[in-house]
């Protein structure tokens, strides 16, 4: 099935080929038919044979298939695909998008499993246009053209249409496939339109722009909604790419055209005058934009002679029996053209015989006529003559006011012409045509009948001509621009031929036109601006009407070589268009080009070229404009400044230790022009002695205002800045180094470059190489070597390794041993502050593994920095300590160093614990976990062993103890001394549930003694007593001279030992005896539960830590001793002994207190 854009995949496999058939239909590339192609989208495969389809067999139910529609990106469907196959196949490799379209990029479905379903099923996806050579592609494309507008009324009474034509080819389309179509007014700062649209075919644009995305279908032909309050406003039409289907914002691509803003003047005539039945019956137009908002229409007849208003009459406006279709197709460009036509009556009076009147066209606000308004006054007319005037019917009077040239989207020229003609003859030649002749072959061009145009002054200069008072005129032709060589003329005609202007006729023929055929061309600004440079200007010239390509070419004047170019835009340049009226393009002259800032136009004479050219590619049939050579930046300077090299480093902090990192710092500035067009800054530092690169780094430049107040003449020098950090190499601090600030075109910087070489600099100036081997010996069979070794020498060498060498073996070495970070050593960098690479961290402190075939050996200790992992390297840096030799037999440290592990929040659940005189479930949990960070566990029976966290002593282990239930008074003072060290760094770390210390001492270890007899001499048992008997404390307690209760935890277990040669008894040594009374302290820490749970604590563990809480029971405030005994049974006692003024005299006192100690030195 298919979900959420992803295809879910059942596990049926076949074996088998099948067919697979598509249908669906594409407009091919070069025509605007919907109809299907000729040949179908289809694909074969051959069908199997016997043989290839024995491996599996499946019936017809299995066959299904899934039909694909394409859609474009406005949802229409351009295309589908139906494939077939059995049930579980993955044919998402025979899928394939219709022929002109790709996959759409931004669909975010995963296509890569279309799977053939139980049943038959139907997908959706998106493609888009593809109209390019994908070899050939131009990515830097953006450009447009508006052919064109029309403006109509719409069914809104608010808004109107806007229906506008031409086309926009980006390359971004081919990521930004959403066309949009926005209207903004200039005059008001606000969008007035958004519409989303579906392109048009344009092969014209596609054959200028072949290797442009989706310039195929780059047009639009599109009726937008504008308010008509917005048609006196300046408007912009944007063209846009975008890739948000919804809004059209995201990532977009805009073309803007240049501002429209509509003609709002009267296109007004009074086309027939007829008498009949005592009324006149006037039938004319006007129309004009600047009535948008008005929709009610009058006119009014106005007695010119008396000064008196005749009357006034509604036109009929809206309805389909007044639309003049003919004025809409005239003046497509005003709103109101199909509306503005008017047919209305009057009474025939006495003032509309004899005088003069005048129509005003009025178009109001209200239906009244009342209100904002607008009005044409038509030239006053006598409707039957003035028999006092005597009338010039034969006068022919004429002047060409100007005339102008434009150019058309299709490179033709366009001609304006405008002035009047005043005729006698007019009144029975009411038709005025304007005619085009070429002098040069005595030919007609063109002819085209225009509507009069008001002229009351030529009306004042020639009152007795009837039509002066409409004689003028403003007409336009298309034509070749070859034609502007040839000597043309105009004529103005009146005639009574509506249709071909011939009949009875009136000419007036103009002077020939004088056409500029100069090449024009101002440069008006050169700027740059980042990493770019920016030119603007113009170039005008009638030869290059017919060339549609305009290209900006930078050509390198002094190899003469061109450097780049760029194709533009036409931009309006009124100004240029009425400077040179008779330059077909100089209203389209304007041009903006950007290029990227190349190395040679830093230094060199640079000259732009302006190009019109037929050819595409700019490199035929041209027209060219040369702009002098000049040096773009006058500053040809290379400046720069060092203002720091120092090496420093971050003190760094791992495990409780400390260490130093260091590297090379270096901040200063270069500035020149000569970096524009090179834009990888590059600091490179060599070995001024040997010439040998060391290290580069590119970077990212920093601002350095400073700079540019200084030298506002370099255009790079506010962001010439550097500031990093680089390597130290071992040649730093042996050499002087010689720093290179380089821009280069490269990322490698090697190519094309211009460098700034800072003077050499010494990073060091102390050389010494120091060291203190601050301790050496031997410690539970292991070398240890504490000290320091630091020197400058070491720079850039970052591992730091003890080298230890057997001298008396020829040096051989033996171990070496990476100081990682336990190394911190402020007092050697107080001490000797010049020396600036691992000073702080020069220390170690490191262990070398001891046997003892070394006793007696010359050992010799090396420091060694070097740049190596494995504590090699080229040029290591090496300190020889003096030899050193052990002795014969190896000194042990005479404690045992084991630590019981305590589990995080384990001291603050027992305190929870004792306080609330309950347990705990989630705190029974941590005692497991303590019990099994110290050793093996089994669920239901507890603690097993201490293999985790209990530490060996070798001397120890060299202890046999022939008889644990006699032990001599060396031995249980030793064993005695072990357990105080070890519940004492238990009570230091569960702080919150245990107070005070205990202490061993000659006395305690003699109470001991009492105890062991007790119960090995049967007191109340049998001999093998494993709980409490309180008379044997009771007697220990009378005979050590203390009058108290006496607390008492109990341990039965197998001592640990090891099995004899003859396999029937155990041997222990004091090692294991220790191991044995460590067990016993870590079953009463964890393991003192209830027999439903062995985990937990209990009233072992209450004196184990001599807990004092609420529910503290037999606590001990003050000082208190510890006695042990290993008894018969294999059971370990251990009884803590207050010893105070309150339970015992000075002289038992001061007896405990002789030779005491805690175990924990």
């Amino acid at each position: 099935m298919y979900k959420a854009g992803k295809h879910w995949l059942t596990a049926t496999l076949f074996a088998m080929a099948i067919g697979i058939f598509a249908s669906g239909s594409a407009a091919s590339a070069d025509s605007t038919s919907n109809q299907p192609n000729s040949e179908p989208l289809t694909q074969q495969v051959p069908v199997p044979t016997s043989t290839q389809c024995a491996v599996a067999t499946a019936t017809y139910s299995d066959y299904h298939t899934v039909t694909i529609n394409y859609c474009n990106q406005n949802d229409v469907q351009v295309g589908n695909q139906v494939l077939g196959g059995y049930e579980g196949e993955n044919v998402a490799n025979q899928v394939q998008p219709p022929q002109g379209y790709e996959f759409d990029p931004m669909d975010q479905n995963d296509w890569s499993n279309v799977e053939i379903l139980p049943h038959d099923e139907t997908y959706t996806r998106k493609v888009i246009p593809s109209y390019i050579d994908s070899s050939n592609v131009d990515y830097s494309v953006n450009a447009g053209h508006f052919d064109g507008y029309r403006l109509t009324t719409s069914d809104s009474p608010d808004l109107a249409h806007w229906m506008v034509q031409g086309w926009h080819v980006a390359s971004a389309s081919k990521a930004q496939p959403y066309y949009y179509l926005i209207i903004r007014d200039n005059t008001t700062n606000q969008e007035i339109e958004r519409r989303r649209i579906t392109p048009l075919q344009r092969p014209d644009v596609q054959q200028a722009y072949p290797s442009t995305a989706n310039s195929l279908y780059s047009g639009f032909n599109e009726n937008l909604f504008i308010p008509y309050t917005s048609i006196g406003d300046s408007l912009t039409l944007i063209a846009r790419y975008s890739n948000d289907p919804i809004n059209g914002e995201g990532t977009y691509t805009d073309y803007a055209f240049a501002p429209v803003s509509f003609d709002l003047t009267h296109h007004a005539k009074i086309e027939n005058t007829v008498v009949s039945n005592n009324t006149v019956c006037f039938t004319g137009y006007d129309a004009t934009n600047a009535a948008a908002t008005l929709y009610h229409h009058f006119i009014i007849a106005y007695d010119v002679t008396t000064g008196q208003t005749i009357g006034q009459r509604q036109a009929s406006v809206g309805d389909s029996s007044s639309l003049r279709s003919d004025l809409v197709s005239q003046f497509p460009q005003v709103v109101n053209a199909g509306f503005s036509g008017f047919e209305v009556s009057f009474d025939l009076s006495s003032a509309l015989q004899n005088d003069q009147i005048r129509l005003i066209s009025r178009w109001a606000e209200n239906e009244d006529g009342s209100g904002n308004h607008i009005d044409f006054r038509f030239a006053p007319q006598y409707l039957f003559g003035n028999q006092q005037r005597n009338y010039d019917y034969t006068g022919n009077y004429a002047y060409q006011e100007g005339y102008q040239l434009s150019k058309t989207a299709q490179g033709q020229a366009s001609l304006h012409v405008g002035g009047w003609h005043a005729d006698g003859a007019s009144s029975s030649q009411p038709y005025h045509w304007l005619i085009l002749f070429d002098g040069s072959t005595n030919s007609e061009i063109a002819r085209v009948m225009v509507d009069n145009v008001n002229r009351p002054d030529v009306a004042r200069a020639y009152p007795n001509v009837p039509n002066a008072g409409q004689s003028g005129f403003n007409g336009s032709f298309t034509i070749s621009p070859q034609l502007l060589n040839h000597s043309l003329r105009l004529i103005s005609r009146w005639s009574n031929d509506g249709d071909y202007g011939e009949g009875s006729r009136t000419d007036y023929w103009f002077q020939p036109m004088q056409f500029d055929h100069g090449n024009h061309a101002c440069l008006d600004n050169v700027a740059v601006k980042g990493n770019q440079i920016q030119v603007s200007g113009w170039h005008a010239a009638n030869q290059a009407t017919e060339m549609n390509h305009h290209f900006i070419i930078v050509w390198y004047a002094n190899r003469g070589r061109e450097l780049t170019r760029t194709e533009v835009q036409p931009a309006v340049r009124q100004d240029v268009a009425n400077a040179f009226p008779t330059v077909a393009n100089a209203g389209q002259s304007g041009f903006t080009a950007a290029f990227n800032f190349l190395p040679e136009m830093s230094t060199d004479q640079i000259q732009f070229i302006s190009r019109y050219s037929s050819d595409p590619t700019g490199n035929s049939n041209y027209c060219d404009y040369w702009f002098p050579a000049k040096q773009l930046l006058a500053d040809q300077s290379n400046r720069g400044w060092l203002d720091q090299t120092k090496v420093t480093g971050n003190i760094i902090r791992f495990n409780n230790t400390a260490g130093e990192t260091n590297y090379l710092s270096i901040s200063g500035w270069h500035a020149t022009n000569q970096s524009l067009g090179r834009p990888y800054h590059t600091i490179i530092i060599l070995d001024a002695t040997t010439h040998r690169e060391l290290e580069r780094k590119t970077i990212t430049n920093v601002a350095r205002p400073d700079v540019a107040n200084a030298y506002p003449g370099i255009l790079t020098a506010k962001d010439s800045g550097f500031s990093i950090r680089m390597d130290l190499k071992p040649a730093m601090a042996i050499h002087p180094v010689q720093i290179i600030s380089r821009y280069s075109t490269s990322a490698d910087a090697n190519e094309n470059y211009v460098d700034y070489w800072f003077n050499p600099v010494s990073l060091v100036t102390d050389t010494a190489n120091r060291a203190a081997l601050d301790e050496f010996k031997v410690e539970n069979n292991k070398i240890i070597a504490a000290g320091w070794h630091a020197t400058n020498l070491s720079m850039g060498m970052n591992y730091h390794y003890l080298i230890l060498l057997d001298k008396t073996a020829g040096n051989r070495e033996l171990q070496r041993v990476w100081t990682n970070y336990n190394n911190y050593r402020p007092d050697v960098a107080n001490a000797f502050p010049q020396v600036l690479v691992n000073c702080v961290n020069s220390g170690f402190n490191v262990q070398f593994n001891y046997t003892p075939s070394l006793a007696g050996h010359q050992l010799q200790i090396v420091s060694r920095w070097t740049d190596d992992e494995g504590g090699n390297g080229t040029h290591p840096i090496d300190y020889w300590f003096d030899a050193k030799q052990l002795t014969n037999q190896p000194v042990v440290a005479g404690r045992n160093q084991s630590t019981v592990l305590i589990p995080n929040g384990y001291d603050q659940a027992v305190a929870a614990t004792f306080n609330n005189d309950a347990l705990d479930q989630t705190y029974l949990e941590i005692a497991r976990t303590g019990a099994a960070m110290n050793g093996d566990i089994i669920d239901g029976f507890g603690l097993q062993n201490s293999n985790k966290s209990f530490i060996h002593n070798p001397q120890d282990q060299r202890v046999v103890i022939n008889d644990p239930y006699h032990l001599d008074n060396q031995t249980r003072a030793a064993l005695n001394e072990f357990a105080a060290g070890v519940i004492n760094k238990i009570r230091l770390q569960m702080p919150a549930s245990s107070d005070g210390l205990v202490y061993a001492s000659p006395a305690s270890a003699e109470f001991g003694a009492v105890v062991t007899n007790g119960y090995n001499q049967n007191m109340g048992g049998d001999g093998t007593e494993l709980g409490h008997l309180p008379a044997v404390a009771k007697a220990a307690a009378e005979a050590s001279g203390v009058n108290a209760w006496i607390g008492e935890n109990r341990y039965s277990g197998n001592l640990v030992g090891t099995r004899s040669a003859d396999g029937y008894s155990l041997v222990y040594t004091l090692d294991s005896l220790k191991q044995s009374v460590y067990n016993a302290i870590l079953t009463w820490l964890f393991n003192d539960g209830p027999f439903n749970n062995p985990f937990g604590i209990g009233g072992h563990t209450t004196a184990l830590l001599n807990y004092g809480g609420p529910n503290a029971g037999n606590h001990i405030a003050d000082r208190q001793y510890i006695s042990l005994a290993i008894t018969k049974g294999n059971v370990i006692t251990i009884n803590f002994i207050p010893v105070n003024n309150s339970t015992a005299p000075a002289d038992t006192i001061a007896r405990f207190a002789n030779g005491a100690t805690d175990g924990l030195a």
